[in-house]
């Protein structure tokens, strides 16, 4: 729980430079660059209505000193042509404030839409390209969950208020210059009324943006368990387990506890607000009664009486809009701060110019140099001075028990992660001086944890290679080369079946048979390194050597890595690097490391004689 006695809000001149301008800024040009036409017609449309009010009031004083004139000259039963025209003048300036405001409202949607397409585009963009490492840090998502679901509306949210500020700066200058020529202290008095306002609603735009983010993790946590309750992938676990009510609980407990705390919160800024209002009413309670002992007395007509009350109602609402205006940008920039420090994360692996083109072809192969490597904010290491070889042509397959290095080193060769310490060379050049995109296109990875994409079953091929044409034969050349190809053709539309069950007419595959589909998606890429991770863990059998034989032959000529925890796959390749603790312990044919009684043989524990 937040702490009652947090102080008021500080005008902190340096908190305003280097956090509350800036982002404003910021907002600004992200909304100017969605729609430069739309922000200018934004502007001229509230710049109009913003003298409307003035004018109203004014042509409303003329209306009731001319009636009073009138009733003077006791003129009654006939209504005057200038309060006619008057009149009708006023319901013009009223009419045209209601389609100035509408029209604003409709270039508020257009703009809105405009902005929130160009931060998702940006969103997205920096999502694909920062460094891997941070899905594997949860304060990362903390801070993606805020950018996505606190601060993706806000800075549409907030250029609209400060167009608005500006409009009601407009309206204020011209109201109190009005009520300047009744007393100077009345506009100074205005402000000493609504500044108590003014620093609560800062105060709590402190206190809300504080709690939510202390919160971002604990909303996450309900967001989780909501997807365990919707999502597929928990369906058939949650009914068979009957985690259902556990998870609802779950669920529901941290959605009480939020909404406890909010509650609270707003309560609290209620009670200072309805203090601060009080103040307000009480000082236009006492203008008022001064504008009558005035009108009585006979310094103002009834038109002034009427003018000068209106316009004190109207220059107190603008202020207090005005301060909460400003108070309301300051909590957007709060949040908007959290999109920009998204957007300032640091894009992954160093994508320098391609000081060094890759070699077409590959002639020595593929060397790892004494390689060690920590994971970000953890002290172990998950590799510590790895060594091998790997030349085109040669299937090698790298075996150990679970977190052993495997994965992390094919990570390292994919460059998701560079050394801590050493070097992976390519034809004895450092792959970190070639261009990023360049490395990872001569690179054909299938993953253990494969992806099901919900496409249909040629673009799930295809999205190994786009470059391809969409209806390139080497899509149904890859297709057979893994056995996709008899799931394909059982299928109602056969490459044309969407996959899948989460649209409409899709169809959906065993595991796998998704995972035959992610084996041709792999195939389908033309490239010299082969890296495959457990290619065979969903199949049985007769598939899995089918699926070696296939592997197998696309290898030749290529350097080919294939990690495995199965025996028979092991068997397969040309040379066994052994892994265990991070390090390389063994490296050699199947029969040599399971003669050598070694950690290969103890790994799998099985008698030779068998073998």
């Amino acid at each position: 729980m937040l702490s009652r006695s947090k102080p008021l809000h500080k005008l902190d001149p340096r908190v305003w430079r280097r956090e509350f301008l800036p982002h404003i800024f910021k907002s600004i040009r992200l909304v100017w660059h969605s729609s430069p036409l739309l922000f200018v017609l934004g502007v001229a449309l509230l710049a109009l209505q913003s003298v409307l009010p003035l004018g109203v009031l004014y042509t409303g004083k003329l209306i009731l000193d001319e009636v009073a004139a009138q009733l003077q000259i006791a003129a009654v039963g006939q209504t005057p042509m200038p309060i006619v025209w008057l009149a009708t003048l006023v319901g013009g300036l009223v009419f045209l404030g209601v389609t100035l405001s509408s029209l604003h409202g409709w270039l508020q949607q257009q703009q809105s839409a405009l902005v929130q397409e160009n931060i998702m585009e940006q969103l997205h963009k920096k999502s694909a390209e920062i460094d891997y490492a941070y899905y594997e840090n949860p304060a990362f998502f903390d801070t993606l969950h805020r950018a996505q679901h606190q601060a993706l509306y806000r800075p549409t949210q907030l250029v609209g208020k400060l167009q608005s500020l500006f409009q009601q700066s407009l309206t204020l200058v011209g109201l109190v210059g009005m009520l300047f020529f009744f007393h100077w202290s009345i506009p100074f008095l205005l402000l000493l009324t609504l500044l108590p306002a003014f620093f609560f609603r800062l105060h709590f735009a402190d206190v809300v943006f504080d709690w939510r983010k202390l919160r971002s993790n604990l909303e996450r946590r309900s967001y989780h368990y909501h997807w365990l309750l919707t999502e597929k992938e928990w369906a058939k676990e949650l009914r068979l387990l009957h985690l259902g009510r556990l998870f609802q609980r779950r669920y529901l407990a941290i959605q009480r506890r939020l909404r406890v705390e909010q509650f609270r919160i707003n309560g609290r800024q209620i009670r200072g607000t309805l203090a601060a209002q009080l103040l307000a009413t009480v000082v236009a309670y006492g203008f008022y009664l001064l504008l009558i002992g005035r009108t009585l007395a006979g310094a103002l007509t009834l038109g002034s009486l009427v003018m000068y009350f209106q316009a004190f109602q109207q220059a107190l609402n603008a202020m207090r809009n005005l301060f909460t205006g400003v108070g309301d940008i300051y909590e957007d920039t709060r949040f908007v701060s959290m999109l920009f420090a998204f957007f300032a994360l640091e894009s992954g692996p160093a994508r320098q110019r391609q000081l060094r083109p890759v070699p077409s072809p590959v002639q020595t192969g593929l060397t790892v140099e004494n390689v060690s490597f920590r994971y970000p904010h953890s002290e172990r290491w998950a590799l510590h001075g790895v060594s091998l070889a790997a030349v085109p042509g040669e299937r090698i397959a790298v075996a150990g028990a679970n977190g052993s290095g495997k994965s992390t080193l094919m990570k390292l060769i994919c460059r998701l992660y560079d050394p801590s310490e050493g070097r992976i060379c390519l034809d004895g050049i450092d792959i970190r001086e070639f261009e990023l995109t360049e490395w990872w296109r001569k690179l054909a990875v299938l993953f253990q944890d494969f992806q099901e994409y919900q496409l249909s079953a040629r673009e799930n091929i295809w999205l190994g290679e786009v470059r391809l044409p969409r209806h390139d034969r080497r899509i149904e050349d890859a297709a057979r080369m893994s056995g996709a190809d008899q799931v394909i053709d059982g299928l109602p539309n056969g490459y044309a079946t969407m996959l899948g069950k989460w649209f409409d007419t899709g169809e959906e595959l065993s595991r796998g048979e998704w995972q035959r589909v992610a084996v041709a998606r792999a195939f389908v890429r033309d490239a010299p390194i082969m890296i495959f991770d457990e290619p065979t863990s969903a199949l049985d059998a007769r598939n899995e050597y089918e699926m070696l034989s296939a592997w197998m032959e696309r290898a030749r000529g290529r350097i080919a890595l294939l990690i495995s925890h199965r025996l028979s796959t092991l068997q397969s390749a040309d040379r066994i690097l052994m892994f265990k603790d991070g390090r390389l312990v063994e490296s050699g044919t199947h029969r040599e490391l399971w003669q050598s009684g070694g950690p290969y043989s103890d790994l799998f524990n099985q008698p030779s004689a068998g073998q």
